[in-house]
């Protein structure tokens, strides 16, 4: 089953600092402070204050290391950069150099509180499955650990056959040192995957974000560039300064494509061009922050107010991608409680069939 901090872990591996629900109640605070006119570093401090309160003694340690750091001349985002995933930091500095850092605060917020609906969708739609996995493998256990040796004196498994041999040799499996086996592989696995979310590069990887659960990641992440992208295009800033800037903050998995958009924009490339232009050496366009976005960004581009109509159509998006997700987890909890019912059924029939081949036995 997927928790909240395992969706935090799960796109942010490297976040060891402040937890997922003190930064959501920090950037919250900062966000009406800073709108009604508070500095920067009172907030902080009211902040901390509250910490105490609660008896949060660690999360306070860092906050109080953010206000030295940010006295010591360190920017917001430089300040809390030990202690937030890549991705957060450079939508804090984002919101910083364009003056809006209240909407970059809400941005993360809002961002986050659709990667939770979306992931607590999938848990839900994983937990009848989940309970009948575990009652297979509890029958199968019982079976094998006390079924299955007294019926090898009435019928032995060299003379059993079809699904009783089957049965059989499940329950020994299950009853032995071997299920630990698709355990770790299990193990091996989800680390591997929650790793190559931020650093898995390359052909390959371009490849698999055709697929969920990488295309989600991908789409999300490109949701969260583009609102910062286009915070800053909206501050004055030049194209290549941001992608130069953003490409510095960004996990190794970003900043392989915020560099080659700054490489051919530098070289000439507008916006468009850049994200729909080939790779070397055979690399594949990247297709973020969305194969469909990226037309879009196209269609817009040459505007006035193109990033106006930018953050209007992340703004769009975003909705989109979430719906579309929240169905397909209620599609995938449906296809995973099939399965479990076509396995449970097996087994019946397997038990059944043991029945019936003992009869055989005791008639022969």
């Amino acid at each position: 089953m997927i928790n909240k901090s395992a969706i935090v872990a799960i796109f942010h591996p490297a976040a060891q600092g402040l937890s997922w629900l003190i930064r959501e109640k920090l950037y919250r605070h900062l966000s009406t402070q800073i709108t009604n006119g508070v500095p920067t570093d009172i907030a902080f401090v009211s902040f901390r204050k509250r910490l105490r309160r609660a008896h949060q003694i660690k999360a306070c340690a860092m906050i109080a290391e953010v206000e030295h750091r940010m006295q010591d001349g360190a920017t917001m985002a430089e300040a809390l950069k030990p202690w937030i995933p890549l991705d957060e930091y450079g939508v804090v500095g984002a919101g910083e150099l364009s003056g809006g850092l209240p909407r970059s605060l809400d941005l993360i917020i809002e961002s986050r509180r659709r990667m939770t609906r979306v992931y607590m969708a999938f848990n839900a739609a994983l937990v009848n499955p989940a309970i009948y996995a575990a009652l297979t493998f509890g029958m199968l256990w019982v079976i094998g650990k006390f079924v299955t040796p007294e019926l090898e004196n009435s019928l032995p498994k060299s003379k059993a056959h079809g699904m009783v041999y089957t049965l059989y040799a499940t329950g020994d499996f299950v009853t032995s040192w071997w299920v630990l086996i698709p355990l770790l592989a299990g193990i091996v696995i989800i680390v591997a995957y929650v790793w190559s979310l931020p650093q898995w590069t390359g052909k390959y990887r371009i490849t698999a974000e055709r697929l969920f659960p990488y295309a989600f990641y991908r789409d999300m992440q490109g949701y969260l560039w583009l609102m910062g992208f286009a915070q800053l295009l909206c501050a004055g800033l030049p194209d290549t300064a941001i992608l130069e800037r953003q490409k510095n903050q960004g996990s190794p998995w970003l900043r392989e494509r915020l560099w080659a958009y700054w490489f051919r924009m530098s070289n000439g490339a507008n916006l468009p061009d850049a994200l729909l232009e080939r790779g070397k050496y055979g690399l594949p366009a990247f297709g973020f922050p969305n194969p469909d976005i990226v037309d879009d960004i196209e269609s817009l581009a040459g505007f006035p107010d193109f990033p106006e109509k930018i953050t209007v159509l992340a703004m769009q998006w975003a909705h989109e991608l979430e719906e579309k997700t929240l169905m397909a987890a209620k599609s995938f909890g449906r296809a995973m409680e099939m399965l479990m019912y076509g396995l449970m059924g097996l087994l019946m029939v397997a038990i059944n069939e043991l029945s019936s081949q003992l009869s055989m036995v005791h008639g022969g």
